[in-house]
C-alpha cells in the first residue's frame, strides 16, 4: 500500500530545488513571510479541532493550536525543516520535519488548508515528510496528536503509524505519540 501511495506521489524535480508534478510542487520554506503564511495555515486548519474538541489555551497550553508566531519561527528554523506543498501561488499544505539524535524524523505542524481538507494533499505532505526523513537517514518516523482527535489518530493508523506512547498533557487531556519505521 505504501509503494501504491509513493507512486501517486512521483514528483520530479524542478527549478530552484523544488519538485513538482503538474502544476503542485513542494518548497522548503526560508522566506519569513512564507514562514508566516505556513503558521497562519497551521492555525486555522487547527480551528475547528479545538472548537471541535471543546480544548481552550487554558486546558491545554501546549497544544500546537495555540503557539504564537514567535515560538513557531523558532521551532521551524532550529533542527528543522520548514516545507510546503503549493500550487501556483496558494499554499495547500505544510508541514515540518525535525532530524532528532535517535534516528528518528518528526513530523510537526502537519497542516491542510481547511477549504481542502480530505482531497489527499495532507496525505501527500506527509508522504513528502516521510521521503525526506529516508533521504536524510531516519529508521523512522514519529508524529502525535491528541487522544480526542479520534479522526486523526485512525487516518494515521491507516498510514501504517502505531501508538507508542500516551501521556497527560493537562486536565484530561492526553497527548498520543505514534511512530511509523520506515525501512
Amino acid at each position: 500500500m505504501v509503494s501504491k501511495m509513493l507512486n501517486e506521489v512521483a514528483f520530479t524535480r524542478g527549478s530552484k530545488g523544488q519538485e513538482s508534478h503538474d502544476s503542485l510542487y513542494f518548497i522548503e520554506v526560508k522566506d519569513k513571510s512564507l514562514r508566516k503564511a505556513c503558521y497562519d495555515l497551521v492555525i486555522k486548519a487547527y480551528k475547528p479541532v479545538i472548537e471541535t474538541l471543546e480544548i481552550s489555551k487554558e486546558k491545554c497550553p501546549s497544544f500546537t493550536a495555540f503557539i504564537d508566531y514567535p515560538s513557531f519561527s523558532m521551532k521551524v528554523t532550529r533542527n528543522t525543516e520548514l516545507y510546503c506543498l503549493m500550487d501556483k501561488h496558494q499554499i495547500l499544505a505544510c508541514g515540518s520535519l525535525e532530524l532528532m539524535k535517535d534516528g528518528l524524523g518528526k513530523i510537526k505542524f502537519l497542516a491542510t488548508e481547511v477549504t481542502l481538507q480530505d482531497q489527499g494533499y495532507g496525505t501527500k505532505m506527509l508522504l513528502y515528510l516521510e521521503n525526506l526523513a529516508r533521504d536524510r537517514g531516519c529508521k523512522g518516523v514519529s508524529l502525535g496528536a491528541l487522544s480526542e482527535n479520534t479522526d486523526l489518530i485512525a487516518w494515521y493508523e491507516k498510514r501504517a503509524y502505531k501508538i507508542v506512547k500516551k501521556r497527560s498533557l493537562n486536565k484530561g487531556i492526553f497527548h498520543i505519540s505514534m511512530m511509523k519505521k520506515m525501512w
